[in-house]
């Protein structure tokens, strides 16, 4: 069965998001142990509407994403550059 073919249940949903808002809990207690005052929050749908969209409703100054390399060309060529697609919509 392909990829278009398979889905989420309701449980695989539940423990996605809770890995999920684990690993932004770890970060953003990294961030506030080293000095830092962070706050995160968990947002779902196209990642350049919606980290667009909360940029504006908090009035951030400063977007600042990490990078994730990926080695099989067609990969990147899928993905896309949401870094490049932030810089053309941001604030």
């Amino acid at each position: 069965m392909g990829h278009e073919g398979s889905y989420y249940s309701e449980l695989e949903n539940k423990i996605e998001d809770e890995r999920r808002l684990k690993i932004l809990h770890d970060g953003v207690q990294q961030l506030n142990s080293a000095g830092f005052e962070a706050a995160g929050k968990l947002l779902k749908g196209d990642a350049v509407d919606q980290i667009v969209e909360y940029a504006h409703a908090i009035d951030a100054d400063l977007i600042m994403l990490g990078h994730q390399h990926r080695d099989n060309w067609l990969k990147r060529w899928w993905a896309g550059s949401i870094p490049k697609a932030l810089i053309e919509h941001s604030p």
